[in-house]
C-alpha cells in the first residue's frame, strides 16, 4: 500500500511539471505603432503579460531620435510572457493579434573565448601573419570602430587615449545631443532594456571587449602591447554583462548607434546559431550605410557558422592554425566562413590595466578588424566592398 501511494504521488508530481509556467523575453514586430498594451488589457488566456516595452527604430531620414520618438516610424515591442504553452504556442497566439506581423524569441548570445594564464608579452599572431608589414601604411585619416561586446577598461594605459568621445555631449545627466541617450560621452551600455538598464557606463567588468579592442588598437606607447591599427578610435559599446550575458534585441540598438556615431567597422566578436529579424534588419541597416560589419563563425568546431557571421553580408572569420595548414579544431568552418587568421594564445589588454591570453574566433575577428581599419585609414575614400576585395586579395 505504501508503494501504490508513492506511485500515485509520483505520476502527480510529473504531470505537474507539464503546467510549471516558464517566462520567455519575445519581439513583437507589429505593422503600426498603435498596438496592445497587454500589461493591462490581454485579450489572451493562459498567457501572462509581465513586461512590455515599444522601440520606435530610427528610419533614414529621421536617424537615432526616432528610439524615442510616436512618428510613424517602424516600431517593435519587446515584452517578458510566462505561460506554461509551448514556445511556439505563444508565439502563434501573440501573432493573432491586430497589427502585430511577427513574434520572435529575443535570442541570447555567446561570446566565442577561451582563457589562458599570462606567460609573455610577445604577440605571435603578428609575426605568424606578417602582419607587421600593415605598419608600413601610414594612416591618412581616423577611422572610428565600435566594439559590440562587454565593455572597455577605459583607463587601460594601452587603450584610454583612442576612446572615443562624444564631443556634443556633457557629463550632466542630460541629452545634450538630442540623440535620445544621456551622457552617452564614451559610448553608451544596453544590458537589458525590458529593466532599463540602460546606462552611459561602458567600463568592461568580464574582460572580453577590453581584449578585443587592444588587438585592434593598442597604443604604441612603449608599454604593453601594440595593436595592428594603433591610430584607431574605438567606440564601447556594451551589450553584455560581467557574467558574458547578452541578447540580439540590445545588440541590434548598438549596431543602429554605431552607424549613427559614424562608426565604418563594427567588430562584433559573439554569436548564435539562431537569428532574430531585429538583428538581421540592424545588420541590413549598417550594410546599407556602407559599414563593415565583422563576426565570429563560433567556437563548437562544427560545420556551422553562428549568426550574425552566417549574413550573407557581414564578413565570418574563423581561426586559422598557420603551423598544421588548417583551422584550429575549435573554429567552426562552412561555406559562410569567409576569411580565418591566427586565434590561439593571442595576448592582448585585459581588465585593471592588465594582460591576458585568450583563445578563439572572437580574437580572430578582432584581429581581421584591425586589419581592416589600418587599410581603410590609407585608403580613406573606397567603399565597404572593395575594402573587403583588398583583403581578400593580400591574404
Amino acid at each position: 500500500m505504501v508503494f501504490n501511494y508513492f506511485f500515485i504521488g509520483l505520476l502527480i508530481i510529473c504531470s505537474s511539471q507539464n503546467l510549471i509556467a516558464s517566462t520567455y523575453e519575445l519581439i513583437l514586430h507589429k505593422s503600426s505603432i498603435t498596438h496592445h498594451a497587454l500589461i493591462t488589457n490581454n485579450p489572451l488566456s493562459g498567457i501572462k503579460i509581465n513586461k512590455q516595452k515599444t522601440i520606435a527604430l530610427p528610419s533614414e531620414k529621421t536617424g537615432l531620435k526616432a528610439l524615442f520618438s510616436k512618428s510613424k516610424q517602424s516600431s517593435v515591442d519587446i515584452i517578458e510572457v510566462e505561460s506554461s504553452f509551448p514556445l511556439s504556442i505563444i508565439q502563434e497566439k501573440l501573432s493573432s493579434l491586430p497589427g502585430v506581423d511577427y513574434v520572435e524569441p529575443n535570442y541570447e548570445l555567446h561570446l566565442y573565448q577561451d582563457a589562458f594564464d599570462p606567460l609573455s608579452f610577445k604577440q605571435t599572431y603578428l609575426s605568424e601573419g606578417d602582419l607587421y608589414q600593415l605598419w608600413s601604411l601610414e594612416p591618412k585619416q581616423s577611422v572610428l570602430v565600435a566594439v559590440i561586446d562587454t565593455g572597455i577598461d577605459l583607463d587601460h594605459p594601452d587603450l584610454s587615449e583612442h576612446i572615443y568621445t562624444n564631443t556634443l555631449e556633457k557629463n550632466n545627466r542630460k541629452d545634450d545631443d538630442g540623440n535620445g541617450y544621456v551622457d552617452d560621452i564614451h559610448g553608451f551600455a544596453w544590458l537589458r532594456w525590458l529593466d532599463n538598464d540602460l546606462s552611459y557606463d561602458t567600463n568592461d567588468y568580464h574582460g572580453h571587449g577590453t581584449h578585443m579592442a587592444g588587438i585592434i588598437a593598442g597604443i604604441k606607447n612603449n608599454t604593453g602591447i601594440i595593436g595592428i591599427h594603433p591610430k584607431a578610435q574605438i567606440l564601447p559599446l556594451k551589450v553584455f554583462d560581467s557574467a558574458g550575458y547578452g541578447t540580439q534585441l540590445e545588440a541590434s540598438l548598438a549596431i543602429r548607434y554605431a552607424v549613427a556615431q559614424g562608426a565604418k567597422i563594427i567588430n562584433c566578436s559573439w554569436g548564435f546559431e539562431h537569428k532574430t529579424k531585429i538583428l538581421e534588419d540592424a545588420i541590413a541597416y549598417a550594410i546599407a550605410k556602407d559599414v563593415i560589419i565583422v563576426a565570429a563563425v563560433g567556437n563548437g568546431g562544427h560545420n556551422t557558422v553562428m549568426y550574425p557571421a552566417k549574413f550573407p553580408e557581414v564578413l565570418g572569420v574563423g581561426s586559422y592554425d598557420a603551423n598544421q595548414n588548417q583551422l584550429y579544431d575549435f573554429s567552426n568552418y562552412g561555406k559562410d566562413l569567409d576569411i580565418a587568421i591566427s586565434g590561439r594564445r593571442i595576448f592582448s589588454t585585459y581588465l585593471n590595466k592588465g594582460y591576458t591570453y585568450l583563445s578563439g574566433t572572437s580574437a580572430s575577428t578582432a584581429i581581421i578588424t584591425g586589419v581592416l581599419a589600418r587599410i581603410m585609414s590609407y585608403y580613406p575614400y573606397l567603399s565597404a566592398s572593395a575594402y573587403q576585395d583588398l583583403l581578400f586579395q593580400s591574404s
